[in-house]
């Protein structure tokens, strides 16, 4: 398995873990239920959620007390429409296993978070509305900030969950979301 293979050159190479990171996602079918393939939808929670799942199986048993998982949502897994089943399906069973996670592994200290940013400017983003001042225009007013996260304040937000300023937070899933799920 090739994740087991990636956790033991870390281990080796770092002399065990303490924090992981997952992200994985891929552009969804812009399909209803109706017109979604079932391949579309298995490939989707292959990439969202199987490959978180078999990361973090793989991960766990190497992890330090104290150590921190930080798994990435979204805003769709609250606020979904039906062009996004596939997409949204998946990022809602995150923030469960982010939860499951964080109680199985309670005792070895070992905390487990999702992270649900809204609509940032990324490459995912550029690909689908190909310029960001497009992007904004349509997504820029689903958020109270009326713009597009920034990565830098998505990875701030991933530090903070790492470190111990954290040591508190498990089981949670922060949203950094421009205000997107309080309209």
């Amino acid at each position: 398995m090739p994740c087991a293979k990636l956790v033991a050159d870390a281990v080796r190479e770092l002399s065990g873990l303490d924090i992981l990171v997952s992200n994985a996602a891929r552009q969804h079918a812009q399909a209803s239920i109706l017109d979604i393939s079932t391949e579309q939808f298995d490939d989707m929670f292959k990439t969202n959620v199987y490959a978180m799942f078999w990361i973090m199986k793989a991960e766990l048993p190497d992890m330090k007390p104290g150590s921190a998982i930080i798994t990435t949502s979204s805003v769709n897994a609250y606020n979904a429409d039906k062009t996004i089943i596939d997409y949204a399906a998946t990022k809602g069973a995150l923030i469960q296993l982010a939860k499951v996670i964080a109680i199985d592994h309670a005792e070895q200290n070992v905390r487990c978070n999702a992270l649900s940013p809204g609509a940032v400017e990324t490459q995912r983003t550029l690909r689908r509305y190909n310029s960001f001042e497009v992007a904004k225009e349509k997504l820029g007013v689903k958020h109270l900030t009326g713009r597009l996260g920034k990565p830098e304040e998505l990875a701030q937000a991933a530090v903070f969950l790492a470190s111990d300023a954290a040591s508190f937070v498990t089981g949670s899933d922060l949203l950094v979301d421009g205000g997107y799920t309080a309209i």
